[in-house]
């Protein structure tokens, strides 16, 4: 089920591509909705790092510590 956060799946990909591409963006919609459920606004810094992972251009845990920071820097946001 393709989301509404991330782009779609780009053509050209053989059918292992598309799986990694599947289950990136399966693990991100997770991430997505896990800031949701706690109340955590969906900035465009924070969708951006969950599509660099998507797209597998950086790791998840990459990924996080991206979130993370930004997070930490947003002001009244602990």
């Amino acid at each position: 089920m393709p989301s509404s956060y991330f782009t779609s799946l780009p053509p050209g990909l053989n059918s292992e591509q598309c799986l990694l591409w599947a289950r990136r963006e399966h693990v991100a919609n997770c991430a997505v909705e896990f800031l949701i459920t706690h109340n955590r606004p969906l900035e465009g810094p924070i969708l951006t790092h969950l599509q660099h992972y998507v797209n597998g251009e950086i790791s998840l845990g990459q990924a996080i510590g991206r979130i993370v920071d930004h997070l930490a820097q947003s002001p009244g946001r602990t």
